[in-house]
């Protein structure tokens, strides 16, 4: 496993260290109200690559969007 593409739901510190803790990288878009800072590295780090980076970060989301489709 290198990524973990999940929507909006699922943004919280526990699934994004659970990712990382497994060596992969979490795509899971912040919601409009998320503050930047929640105290731990992984939530900063994901926050400003989410916002700073938003097409890069979208192209690795999207492909979430090809597997549901096959569903």
């Amino acid at each position: 496993m290198q990524e973990v593409s999940a929507d909006k739901g699922y943004i919280s510190m526990k699934n994004l260290q659970a990712t990382v803790d497994y060596d992969a990288v979490p795509f899971i878009p912040f919601k409009s109200n998320t503050q930047p800072d929640r105290g731990t590295d992984i939530w900063s780090k994901m926050f400003h690559f989410y916002n700073y980076k938003r097409e890069e970060f979208l192209a690795h989301y999207h492909k979430r969007s090809n597997v549901e489709s096959v569903f």
